[in-house]
């Protein structure tokens, strides 16, 4: 069956190629034998001598489409050249001075179609009266109908704003023609016979309303209580209309009409605003011209009290403390009281003591020994504003009396000094910071041990950031000539002269050398290059690996340069003797294989696209051997992925060629996968690792399974 569609795809393309060849055979010859004629006549009957026609056929492109000719002595035209088939439509158009007319018509079996077209003389423009601008809610349109030359019947055609015509006569009522402000109004007016009608004749006019000027607003100043009161000064009309005010406190719904002075209470502290507008009022309109809004905020504002004063206490030696504070003042007079907590927790998220409303003093009991207690305050009004926290620390120290003696630090609350440091000191074990502080229950300061995070080290007693760079390379390139940036010195670039004389020339010249068939880089020696990257990402260079080096070029990969091309050898051809006797043949032949490659771009687009993928695949699988995994991750998003996608529905497991295809895709993607799993897992994303290696396990499960099917 894939044969049958494959010779069927086959003849079609033969059966296009003479196809083309045929038209374009007729296209070049421009030889019909359709035909159009007739008379052509006014509206009375009457023929018209030295008149204009045009002929078109329809449904035509290219040549042969259309024709022109002029009437003769007896009204008659002929236009030939057409090409009209039988039974073909052709339209026309005659004309003379301001005469014109159209008419359409079927051709017979010969190829010949026969049509009159009747000529109208249009009736002069009609005059209007200029109508004024206007202030009022309706005008009345008056104008002097135009002429008709024949004295045929006629009618006049109004149109206003643009919109559809209309059989009107002079003194027509145009109601209403005011808006809510100054628009400009359009009318035109034409005069018409049974088959044409005149230009038209335009006039406009502005009907015209001016908005009232925006009111003058009393600014309402800020302060501490939710009461305001809103007024503001109305001005005049300008067109003497009756106006009324609209009103609108923050987001809330707009007051109309609204009357000055206005007031509201209960308003909550923060920002506040109000406008107002004058908007004119006219009897008889939907809608009116109305100011801009004049604008005006204010705040209502709650100041916090101020901080309370904290009394310090000292270290202590008691299982009891007294904490004592003067408390804030609101600044607004406003009832005030304080809030205290007290624990362990410098940050306060867990407290032996948390008092709201609190009075000073406070007493602390059972306090034990050797720990840090903190405790805080701050003041708040009567509507929820607090001053900042004040925060303040004491320390306990004395010994319990199961302490166990001063035998060697054992027992709870003992008081033995060991593993004691001096205050301050700060120094590096490895990759951990020793610091001396106070970290167990006795008066002396310890030493401990803090070990430096991931990608950290310790240095001058403190743990700063560190990456130790991972350098994985891919294997050298092909030795080659390399570039010009190569071999360039102080501006020096090194060339090969001749194929034998190394040179340092300057920069400015080494394009004469390649025009002359030089090269870039000494005689017989080449670059090699290769790409380093670093698994860890630190960002850095340091200790990478080298990543190009000089080589020795192999005898046969001497350069030889024709038309700016390097080919292999050291072989002198002489280009113009050589090269032109075959260009015309050439380019000839290059155009008949893209012609040939669109046209079966077209026919076998599937059959194409999957060639291209097998490709495309195979290129894959060769950087995957050479270990170019991101290389390979990259081809397979930007050039594999999108042509999958456009197979999808095409592609099938039964056919063997899209099978073998279809492993080929998952396999690579496999391998890809656990690239990626392996290189993760170095980073230390176990996670992201174990979710790659699920998706190579089930690329590998397809892979199984297409094997099995054969």
């Amino acid at each position: 069956m894939y044969c049958s569609v494959m010779r069927k795809k086959g003849l079609s393309l033969i059966v296009i190629v003479l196809a083309l060849a045929i038209v374009l055979t007729a296209q070049v010859l421009g030889i019909f034998i359709g035909t159009t004629e007739g008379y052509v006549v006014y509206m009375n009957g009457s023929r018209v001598v030295g008149a204009s026609v045009s002929v078109t056929v329809s449904g035509c492109s290219g040549v042969g489409c259309s024709g022109s000719s002029t009437t003769d002595a007896n009204g008659y035209y002929v236009v030939g050249n057409l090409n009209l088939p039988g039974g073909g439509g052709v339209t026309g158009t005659g004309s003379k001075g301001t005469a014109s007319g159209s008419a359409s018509a079927t051709a017979d079996p010969y190829q010949a179609a026969f049509m009159n077209i009747t000529l109208c003389i249009p009736p002069s423009t009609p005059v209007q009266v200029d109508q004024g601008d206007t202030h009022g809610l309706s005008v009345t349109l008056s104008w002097t109908s135009g002429a008709d030359p024949l004295l045929l019947s006629t009618t006049d055609r109004l149109s206003l704003d643009g919109g559809a015509e209309s059989v009107q006569s002079s003194g027509y009522l145009w109601s209403p023609v005011a808006a809510v402000s100054n628009t400009t109004r359009t009318w035109r007016v034409r005069t018409c016979n049974s088959a044409c009608c005149s230009p038209q004749a335009t006039d406009t006019f502005i009907a015209f309303n001016d908005a009232p000027p925006a009111p003058l607003l009393t600014p309402v100043p800020s302060g501490h209580y939710g009461d305001a009161n809103f007024s503001w000064v109305n001005y005049t009309d300008p067109d003497g209309d009756a106006t009324y005010n609209e009103f609108q406190l923050d987001s809330g719904g707009v007051v109309s009409p609204a009357d000055s002075p206005r007031s509201a209470s209960g308003l909550a502290f923060g920002s506040h605003s109000w406008r107002a507008r004058t908007c004119d009022s006219r009897p008889g309109f939907a809608s009116n011209a109305c100011s801009a809004w004049s604008t005006d905020s204010w705040t209502i504002g709650n100041n916090p009290p101020s901080a309370p004063n904290l009394t310090h206490v000292d270290a202590t030696t008691s299982a009891g403390a007294t904490l004592q504070w003067t408390s804030g003042i609101d600044p607004e007079g406003d009832s005030t009281h304080d809030e205290y907590k007290m624990g362990l927790d410098s940050g306060f998220g867990t407290n032996l003591q948390d008092v709201n409303p609190a009075t000073s003093p406070q007493t602390a009991t059972s306090l034990t020994s050797f720990k840090i207690y903190y405790w805080r305050v701050r003041t708040c009004d009567s509507f929820g504003a607090c001053s900042a926290w004040v925060d303040e620390n004491f320390m306990t120290y004395f010994c319990s009396s199961s302490g166990g003696g001063g035998g060697g630090g054992g027992g709870g609350g003992g008081c033995d000094c060991q593993n004691q440091c001096e205050a301050g000191v700060s120094y590096c074990s490895g990759d951990s910071r020793v610091v001396c502080g106070f970290f167990d229950y006795d008066t002396c300061t310890d030493k401990q041990t803090i070990a430096c995070g991931f990608r950290e080290k310790c240095s001058e007693g403190q743990c700063v950031p560190f990456c130790q760079p991972d350098w994985s390379c891919d294997g050298w390139g092909m030795c080659s000539y390399g570039t010009q940036a190569d071999w360039t010195v102080d501006h020096k670039v090194t060339i090969c002269h001749n194929g034998k004389n190394t040179q340092e020339v300057s920069e400015s010249s080494v394009q004469t050398h390649l025009d002359h068939g030089d090269h870039v880089g000494p005689c017989g020696v080449g670059r090699q290059k290769r790409t380093c990257s670093d698994i860890n990402m630190c960002g850095v260079n340091s200790d990478r690996p080298e990543i190009a080096r000089t080589c020795t070029l192999p005898e046969s990969e001497q350069p030889l340069q024709v038309l700016g091309i390097e080919f292999p050898g050291v072989v002198s051809i002489p280009v113009r003797s050589v090269l032109l006797p075959i260009a015309v043949p050439a380019l000839l032949l290059i155009l008949l294989l893209v012609m040939t490659a669109l046209l079966a771009s077209i026919l076998f687009k599937e059959e194409f696209m999957h060639f291209v993928l097998r490709m495309r695949l195979i290129r894959i699988h060769r950087m995957i051997d050479r270990k170019r995994f991101g290389t390979a991750y990259g081809y397979l998003l930007n050039r594999v992925e999108p042509v999958v996608k456009k197979l999808q529905g095409y592609l099938k497991e039964s056919v063997p060629s899209h099978r073998d295809t279809i492993k080929k895709y998952y396999s690579s993607k496999a391998a890809l996968h656990h690239a990626l799993s392996d290189t993760v897992r170095r980073t230390g994303e176990n996670v992201l690792a174990e979710a790659y290696s699920q998706r190579a396990k089930a690329f590998d499960e397809h892979v199984a399974r297409l094997k099995k099917i054969g």
